[in-house]
């Protein structure tokens, strides 16, 4: 602002030439609140309620989901006539309209874009649950879990474990940065969770219980967090553990968490289950490029495929690791000829 700091009581507005979108959203009068997001179709969602204002065609737009709340509804109403005091022009100028999901006028379409795909399934849509987001950590030496109330993003830690509950589908939520203790009793609490909670409050015991990581977040996730913002988190970092789940490259990942949680006691049992080609394993080109996930560097000749084995080393895999008559020196020596250390 022009005027910067200089007289508190100065009131200053402004013209934006371009739409704006507010997202309407919360559960009760006190944490109800409106947040800008990006003006495009993609941001809007049925379990809310929105608000888009264009000052310079004096239009007002209230989108009512088909999921939003009573408050929600209520909210936006208010919200759009404090977006319109601020405007450089008396807000009875404004032409205000209210839409129900479905009843959409074209220019509202027109203003944001263009009519497209946003987030709409039917557990958005009717009787829509208040989600829950619990926090789950073994920082205190022990593991603990504590709900997180008027929950945004920013509650994500990239160290820890979340559980994200939204009645239709149980969210485990992984950090990059969380250790495996974290994630196998996250894993065997979410499942416990949804045993416990379908005696009290309905839900069905096949109730899904997806693992999702930070990054790939799917949109049945992303949505029940206020102007989720896709680059606050990098995808660099979170790599392996994809890999390890077999979903490399997927632009979100949702995988069952008795998947994920089998392949975390696969590795503690020490049993080897997935094997790599040797061009993976090997140290020739760099000492210390990455192996591939929960790969033991050293026992790297146990990852090859039995066929690509036996004719590095000459013998069969049962051999090398059966027959006592091969002394270690030779073993030894075999793997740092092939750069297997």
């Amino acid at each position: 602002m022009a005027s910067g700091f200089s007289q508190l009581n100065e009131v200053d507005k402004f013209a934006s030439s371009e739409p704006e979108l507010f997202h309407i959203r919360g559960s009760n009068e006190r944490d109800t609140r409106a947040v800008q997001v990006p003006c495009a179709c993609g941001s809007l969602n049925s379990s809310d309620c929105f608000v888009l204002t264009y000052e310079n065609e004096k239009k007002q737009y209230i989108w009512f989901g088909k999921g939003a709340t009573f408050v929600e509804r209520e909210f936006s109403k208010k919200a759009a006539t404090f977006l319109a005091s601020q405007a450089t022009f008396p807000a009875n100028e404004w032409i205000l309209a209210e839409m129900d999901e479905g009843n959409e006028f074209d220019d509202f379409w027109d203003l944001l874009g263009g009519k497209g795909e946003y987030l709409n399934p039917p557990e958005l849509q009717d009787d829509v649950r208040e989600p829950r987001l619990f926090h789950c950590s073994n920082a205190s030496g022990f593991f603990e879990v504590e709900e997180i109330i008027n929950f945004c993003q920013e509650d994500l830690m990239m160290d820890d474990v979340y559980l994200l509950d939204t009645y239709s589908t149980v969210f485990v939520w992984v950090g990059p940065e969380a250790n495996e203790a974290e994630k196998k009793f996250s894993f065997e609490m979410a499942l416990e969770y949804v045993q416990t909670c379908s005696q009290y409050d309905g839900r069905s015991l096949d109730t899904p219980v997806a693992c999702t990581v930070a990054g790939f977040e799917p949109p049945m996730f992303t949505s029940w967090f206020q102007s989720w913002n896709k680059q606050t988190a990098g995808k660099d970092q979170y790599q392996l553990f994809l890999a390890e789940l077999g979903a490399e490259g997927a632009a979100t990942v949702e995988i069952d968490v008795k998947k994920a949680l089998s392949v975390i006691k696969v590795a503690e049992s020490g049993v080897i289950s997935q094997f790599y080609p040797y061009a993976e394993l090997n140290r020739y080109d760099n000492a210390s490029k990455p192996l591939p996930p929960r790969v033991d560097p050293k026992r790297l000749e146990e990852y090859l495929a039995d066929d690509e084995f036996e004719s590095l080393f000459k013998m069969t895999k049962d051999k090398w690791l059966n027959d006592k008559s091969i002394p270690d020196w030779k073993k030894r020596k075999l793997k740092s000829q092939l750069k297997l250390w």
